[in-house]
């Protein structure tokens, strides 16, 4: 199939065009930032650090195609997936074909849907870095880091089509993303660099904030229990997965969707009665940054 993957950062280039790979399929990679582009078609190709549990190892990623914003022509692909962030797939051209919105928000693609009911909904479960590490980034500036991760999709030709994406979403949402964006903005705060730093320092509130999660979650009826805590003490590996080197500059931005995501953790918390000291205190941390930013 001929995919095109809105979007050349850490989600685009780390995860979404090495399953394009895998697959065998014709794929192109469109991003609005010039240099990046002109930088990925000079040379055809980058490296990417595939992160297995302890180990890694390096893959050459060979896109079809990089076009800047603009030069594509939606019309020419099978497959449309976007990996742009909340913000920017709002202006995307995705009122015709098949799409797969892969932005970690359910309500954008459903939105989305009203207008073309080709788009559907995809929950990438995987750490992508838009860097890599030092010394892979001497031999090649355009290297990324990521796991194999997982995507579960309402359709499409990548990942794993799963018509109800509720257990997926929750899961995500309350034992992934939560617990990143409090390790980002405290980390912030301390001036740290990366989130496996982050996660190496804030370990025991940490560990404790994604217990308490996991209790609210099954005790809603989110998630079943042996699979949550299974799935919560992945997460606290791959956090602290020094490979990975997720920068907290990438994870901390769009501060005011990050604080809407974690005032959903506190009201998790709160359908049992509990209340995290962490989670509050990240929670304080992104209301400043958003007064800071002016939003």
């Amino acid at each position: 199939m001929r995919i095109l993957i809105y979007g050349a950062g850490a989600l685009g280039r780390g995860f979404l065009a090495p399953l394009a790979q895998n697959g065998g399929h014709h794929f192109t990679l469109c991003d609005c930032n010039k240099s990046l582009v002109t930088a990925l078609g000079d040379v055809g190709c980058y490296w990417l650090v595939q992160v297995i549990g302890d180990g890694s190892y390096l893959r050459r990623i060979r896109p079809n195609a990089v076009l800047l914003r603009g030069q594509e022509n939606p019309d020419d692909y099978d497959y449309i997936y976007t990996a742009v962030g909340n913000e920017a797939v709002h202006s995307l051209p995705l009122e015709r074909g098949n799409v797969v919105i892969c932005e970690n928000n359910r309500e954008c693609a459903q939105e989305w849907w009203k207008r073309n009911h080709g788009v559907g909904f995809g929950v990438p479960d995987v750490i992508a870095s838009g860097t890599a590490p030092a010394k892979i980034l001497e031999v090649d500036p355009l290297a990324v880091a990521s796991e194999p991760g997982e995507l579960w999709a309402e359709h499409g030709p990548l990942g794993t089509v799963v018509p109800d994406l509720d257990v997926a979403w929750y899961r995500k949402l309350y034992l992934h993303n939560i617990p990143h964006a409090a390790l980002a903005f405290l980390g912030q705060a301390a001036s740290h660099v990366t989130i496996d730093q982050s996660a190496y320092i804030f370990n025991a509130p940490l560990s404790a904030l994604m217990t308490q999660l996991v209790k609210a979650g099954v005790a809603v009826g989110y998630f079943e229990a042996d699979d949550a805590a299974a799935y919560a003490k992945r997460e606290l590996a791959r956090f602290s997965h020094t490979t990975l080197c997720d920068p907290i500059t990438r994870v901390a931005r769009e501060p005011s969707r990050k604080l809407g995501r974690l005032i959903e953790g506190r009201v998790l918390l709160r359908r049992i009665n509990e209340e995290s000291p962490f989670l509050e205190e990240a929670i304080e941390v992104c209301e400043a940054s958003c007064s800071g930013n002016g939003t």
